[in-house]
């Protein structure tokens, strides 16, 4: 997709007044939109940096989110991080 598209499609779902987005830990940075309400977590990134820096995107300019994430039972041992 070039540039151009891509910043169009970027600025509509920004617009939106619902929306999800599904992706990888590819776009886990460098994607700012003004208000995401959830951030869901499944195969938790190892780097608790990555960890915050995902869950930090419902707190943008002082707004209020939630985080859900999912553990398997051999990633119980996380929670002591968090």
């Amino acid at each position: 997709m070039e540039q151009e598209q891509r910043k169009k499609n970027f600025f509509a779902f920004d617009k939106n007044e619902k929306s999800i987005l599904i992706c990888t830990d590819v776009a886990s940075r460098g994607l700012d939109f003004k208000k995401v309400a959830w951030i869901v977590q499944w195969d938790l990134s190892s780097n608790i940096k990555e960890y915050v820096n995902r869950v930090g995107r419902t707190a943008r300019i002082a707004a209020e989110g939630s985080a859900l994430s999912f553990l398997m039972p051999d990633e119980i041992e996380y929670v002591k991080y968090l």
